[in-house]
């Protein structure tokens, strides 16, 4: 059971991730990303932070500086998960009369969030040696994996 709620959250965070490039000029780009409120602020950051590297490369740069940043959360209250109870009872009885007590106990009624996390990156991209951030180590070993796809889950 444990296996398939944990297959199940998986799947359900596999697309929680968007990303939007728009170019400013030859090498400055704006990145703007959107993930599911399961991410959290820092989830967009990491997807955010992963899209520049992928753009610094894919235009044939190797470094990168962040400009400006902007956070935004639009993460709310959606409802409660449904209320439920049990009762138990343990009773005696004594001619026309019964004794005993009974026992309830609720569960459920959790709080149920839903909405977005996104983040907004102003991006220069820069050539090696330029003491900026070095996008292949940004992405890690299998850059020239990541690179050939967008970015579209926070795990």
């Amino acid at each position: 059971m444990k296996q398939i709620f944990t297959i199940g959250c998986l799947v359900l965070l596999a697309g929680c991730a968007s990303s939007s490039v728009m170019p400013v000029n030859k090498n400055t780009i704006i990145i703007t990303t959107s993930t599911d409120s399961d991410c959290g602020q820092s989830g967009a950051q990491k997807v955010a932070l992963k899209m520049a590297a992928i753009e610094t490369i894919r235009r044939g740069y190797d470094e990168f500086a962040i400009l400006d940043s902007r956070q935004h959360s639009d993460v709310r209250l959606i409802g409660h998960t449904p209320v439920y109870s049990n009762t138990t009872m343990n009773g005696t009885v004594v001619g026309n009369s019964v004794f005993g007590s009974a026992n309830t106990t609720y569960y459920g009624g959790d709080p149920l969030y839903g909405g977005f996390f996104s983040q907004g990156l102003a991006v220069r991209l820069l050539p090696k040696g330029s003491g900026g951030v070095d996008a292949r180590g940004t992405l890690g070993e299998d850059w020239e994996k990541i690179i050939k796809k967008d970015v579209n889950t926070c795990l």
